[in-house]
């Protein structure tokens, strides 16, 4: 491929990450705007904010405790009444399942951008490996790269052919 084909198809996958990053920021938004309606408060004002504000990489029980420390200032008690902490629940996992299908298309673009740019630059497994920090069966597993059943000692057998 001529590079100036490749420098397309990144930016291509750059404007689709961007568009993806914009839906998991939206629906993230959706639930956090739910949220300060349901409590009729400003988020701004509690604390432990980031852990609400990162919900979607916390554990449930972590945004209850959210709730128990800034029950002063909400009108909802998820850790006090059990409708709350249904209702609290499913608006929590309804969001979680939304953003879980848009994680994994931008982690995959994410994934095929470095593989596009390890491609253009000739970028062998081990070159990879060291770039990520990382082992060169962690990078062979990441990016899916075919077990090598040669000499391991054959660099060119590992490289990213760019013909």
């Amino acid at each position: 491929m001529r590079e100036d084909v490749l420098h397309e198809v990144i930016l291509s996958l750059a404007t689709e990450i961007t568009a993806v990053e914009r839906e998991l920021q939206s629906e993230a938004r959706q639930f956090l705007d739910w949220v300060e309606g349901v409590t009729e408060s400003h988020l701004e004002d509690w604390r432990l904010k980031t852990i609400l504000y990162e919900y979607h990489e916390r554990e449930f029980r972590e945004l209850t405790a959210v709730f128990r420390k800034n029950e002063s200032i909400s009108r909802f008690h998820p850790h006090k009444h059990a409708s709350d902490l249904r209702t609290l629940r499913e608006n929590f996992e309804n969001s979680v399942e939304r953003l879980r299908p848009l994680k994994l298309r931008s982690r995959r673009l994410d994934i095929l951008v470095d593989l596009v740019v390890y491609y253009l630059y000739g970028m062998t497994l081990k070159d990879i490996a060291a770039i990520e920090n990382c082992s060169v069966g962690e990078a062979r597993s990441k990016y899916g790269w075919p077990a090598d059943n040669s000499d391991s000692s054959n660099e060119r057998s590992e490289g990213v052919d760019a013909e």
